[in-house]
C-alpha cells in the first residue's frame, strides 16, 4: 500500500506545511529538520469499493442475461421457422400422398369400369345394330382414354380385340339385314331392274348389290335369276314364299 510523507512539529506534533520555520500551533521555531511521519494514503472505505465492484458485477451479469435472452429469442425464432418449414413439408408430402392415392383409386375404378364393359361384349348379339354402334363408339372412347392414361399394351390390345369383334358383328349384322331386305323383296316382286332394286333395298352401291344377289343365289338364300344384259332381276316369288322361314334362318346362320 502506498504511503505519503507529511511534516509534523517535533514539539507538539501539529502538521506543518513544507518549508515552514515555525509551528503555527505552539509558536516554536523549527530547528533542524521537522519530524517526518509516514501516514497511510487515505483510501475509500471497503464498503464503497465493494458496492462499486458489486454494481459492475451486476451490470456484467445483466448484460450476459440480456445477451442470453437475445440468443434464446433468436434460437426460438429459428426453431419456430424450422418447425413451420417441417410442418409445411409434411403437409405437402401428405397432400402428394393423398393425391397419389386418389389417382390410383381413379385409375383402378376406370380399369374396372372398362373391364366390366369388355366382359359383356360376347353377349351383345341380342342388341340392335344401333346399340351395337353405340357400344363400338364407347370402345373407341375407352381406347383413347387408355392411351392417354398410359395403360399397359396388354390392356389396350384387349380393347382392340373387342373393337374388332363388335366391328365384325356390326358388318355381319348389316349384311344380314341387307340380305333379309332382298329376300323380302323377292317374295313381293317378280322382276326388278337393278336401279329399282337399289331403291327398294336402300343399297346404293349397285356393284355391291349385284355381288350380293349372286352370292345369295349361289348359297340358295334367294331364288332368283340375274340377266346382266338387261340389268334385270327375275324373282321366283312362289319359291321364296314357300321357303321364307328357312331362308331367314339361313341368313341368320
Amino acid at each position: 500500500m502506498s504511503k505519503k510523507k507529511i511534516n509534523y512539529c517535533k514539539f507538539c506534533g501539529a502538521p506543518l506545511k513544507p518549508n515552514w520555520n515555525f509551528c503555527t500551533s505552539c509558536g516554536r521555531m523549527m530547528i533542524g529538520k521537522p519530524k517526518l511521519i509516514e501516514v497511510p494514503k487515505i483510501q475509500k472505505p471497503e464498503k464503497e469499493r465493494m458496492e462499486k465492484t458489486d454494481l459492475e458485477e451486476i451490470e456484467k451479469i445483466k448484460r450476459e442475461k440480456q445477451k442470453t435472452e437475445r440468443e434464446r429469442i433468436e434460437q426460438e425464432k429459428i426453431d419456430k421457422e424450422r418447425q413451420e418449414k417441417e410442418k409445411k413439408e409434411r403437409e405437402e408430402r401428405e397432400k402428394i400422398k393423398q393425391e397419389d392415392l386418389k389417382e390410383r383409386i381413379r385409375i383402378e375404378n376406370l380399369k374396372n369400369e372398362i373391364n366390366s364393359f369388355l366382359d359383356l361384349i360376347p353377349f351383345k348379339e341380342s342388341k340392335t345394330t344401333s346399340n351395337l354402334k353405340k357400344d363400338f363408339e364407347k370402345l373407341i372412347n375407352y381406347k383413347t382414354i387408355s392411351l392417354k392414361e398410359n395403360f399397359s399394351q396388354r390392356f389396350i390390345n384387349k380393347i382392340d380385340s373387342k373393337i374388332s369383334y363388335i366391328n365384325r358383328f356390326i358388318e355381319k349384322r348389316g349384311i344380314q339385314e341387307k340380305k333379309k331386305s332382298l329376300m323380302e323383296i323377292g317374295t313381293k316382286f317378280k322382276r326388278l331392274r337393278i336401279d329399282e332394286l337399289s331403291e327398294q333395298s336402300g343399297i346404293k352401291d349397285k356393284e355391291f348389290l349385284i355381288e350380293m344377289i349372286f352370292s345369295m343365289i349361289d348359297k340358295s338364300e334367294l331364288y332368283a335369276e340375274y340377266i346382266p344384259r338387261r340389268k334385270l332381276i327375275l324373282f321366283n316369288t312362289l319359291a321364296n314364299n314357300n321357303e321364307k322361314q328357312r331362308l331367314i334362318d339361313t341368313i341368320k346362320d
